[in-house]
């Protein structure tokens, strides 16, 4: 799938600076290894990054012919931590593999956070 912005590093140092710590927190273990695998099969058209980075919207390519689309926002928690909230077009609805694989594809693109261990 192709419509990626073509300057993503100017324009997402939030969601590409996601921590892999920070998205065990956000989606179970299911979810962040097949939205990996998605991400890096190609299946992620990213739409748009919000200029701040800290938003961001494509379209993912399930397992059938579906394309769903996906947004990911990140909002500072009371803490100072980051909160994702994630909502699909899926079935599932929100924090899906699709969110994962938006997220990813995000952080490749850029190669912003490392991909440690989330295979």
């Amino acid at each position: 799938m192709s419509g990626a912005p073509t300057n993503l590093a100017e324009v997402t140092p939030t969601i590409a600076s996601l921590t892999d710590a920070e998205l065990r927190r956000a989606f179970d273990s299911g979810s962040l290894s097949r939205g990996k695998v998605y991400a890096h099969a190609g299946r992620v058209s990213v739409r748009s990054v919000d200029p701040d980075g800290d938003a961001a919207s494509g379209e993912v390519r399930g397992t059938d012919p579906q394309v769903y689309s996906t947004t990911v926002q990140l909002r500072e928690t009371k803490a100072g931590g980051t909160h994702v909230v994630a909502t699909c077009s899926c079935p599932v609805g929100y924090g899906c593999k699709h969110a994962v694989a938006l997220i990813v594809a995000v952080r490749s693109s850029i190669d912003a956070a490392p991909d440690d261990d989330l295979e």
